[in-house]
């Protein structure tokens, strides 16, 4: 299970950069609230981190 949080966790991490980078990205004025960028980024972390325990635990216990 934790191989599997650790892989959701950085999966959410990349996933997490490259939306909000892209999206910063085409915004057409150039004010960026960085703390909501990091804000985005944790929480999409800990939800990738949780589904991926998750999707770890239930492939335990198919074993």
């Amino acid at each position: 299970m934790k191989t599997g949080l650790q892989a959701g966790a950085v999966i959410g991490l990349f996933l997490a950069l490259y939306y909000d980078f892209f999206a910063s990205a085409m915004k057409a004025t150039a004010d960026i609230n960085w703390q909501m960028i990091g804000l985005d980024i944790i929480l999409t972390i800990v939800m990738s981190a949780l589904v991926g325990a998750t999707i770890a635990g239930v492939n335990a216990k198919m074993k």
